[in-house]
């Protein structure tokens, strides 16, 4: 009987931290994302063998466990990488300040917005007050271009410790 009570003791107080948990499923989120934007870049790094601290004679410019550069002005190294990122606007219709977004940027096939053609995961930290409006960002990987686009809110967190996520 004993071992009956204190089971439905620490039942009962399991329930109880659940449902005081600082998660909120609320319909509204108090974030509005608009204005999903996706931009590729290029940044390139540009790397010749001398420069003005550099003699040009390895003896003199390195030591011998260093990286020598390539040799002759045909093996100057250009590296060069694309970036992916995505941003939208985000207006904090809330009282709170949010401290963390966790957003997804999905792209469709169609015009009515019904086949997904793919989708990605952003986090995001970021300091924006109640009432405030800032351009949030993030940098994906694999691009999946399409005109049709659509942001929305999975997860926030504020200041206060609360959180609201996404039903």
């Amino acid at each position: 009987m004993a071992t009956i009570r204190r089971l439905l003791c620490l039942t009962g107080f399991t329930v109880c931290l659940f449902v005081s948990s600082p998660v909120s499923a609320q319909k509204q989120p108090g974030l509005e994302l608009s204005n999903p934007r996706f931009k590729q870049e290029q940044n390139v790094n540009f790397s010749p063998r001398f420069t003005a601290t550099k003699s040009g004679r390895d003896d003199d410019d390195y030591f011998p466990a260093e990286f020598r550069p390539p040799r002759g002005p045909q093996e100057k190294v250009i590296y060069s990488k694309w970036s992916s990122k995505a941003e939208a606007i985000a207006h904090n219709t809330s009282s709170k300040t949010i401290s963390t977004v966790v957003w997804e940027y999905i792209f469709f096939s169609d015009a009515s917005m019904r086949r997904e053609s793919g989708k990605y995961r952003i986090h995001t930290k970021i300091q924006l007050r109640a009432g405030e409006t800032k351009t949030i960002r993030g940098e994906v990987l694999a691009p999946v271009l399409s005109p049709y686009q659509k942001v929305l809110p999975l997860r926030i967190e504020y200041t206060d410790g609360t959180v609201w996520q996404s039903p």
